[in-house]
């Protein structure tokens, strides 16, 4: 990375509760793409290089995980609000049922 970018980057666990925290994830692995690719390509030959990590070099992963951040960042930013409106519970109420109104639309 510090090749690609000048400086270190980390990546964001993925948990699975949070919207926030998936879209976090998604989105940072989109922000290191040349890095990932060029150090997968510089690594693929050695023998204790996992190969499902091939997957980086291939264009529909790039693709597909581009789309499912962008389907999520609306429930990212939901969740995001739900949070801070924690200490208001009279909003909470209109922005879930904004979200499941969004969400049958989706469907």
């Amino acid at each position: 990375m510090v090749k690609m970018y000048g400086n270190r980057l980390s990546l964001c666990s993925l948990c699975i509760i949070r919207w926030n925290s998936m879209q976090a994830c998604f989105a940072s692995l989109l922000r290191v793409q040349s890095a990932l690719q060029m150090l997968t390509k510089q690594s693929h030959g050695d023998d204790e290089f996992p190969t499902a990590l091939s997957v980086v070099l291939r264009d529909y992963f790039w693709q597909d995980l581009k789309r499912a951040e962008r389907v999520i960042a609306p429930l990212s930013l939901a969740s995001y609000r739900l949070q801070r409106f924690k200490q208001a519970p009279q909003h909470r109420e209109e922005l879930v049922a904004c979200v499941e109104q969004r969400w049958k639309k989706c469907e």
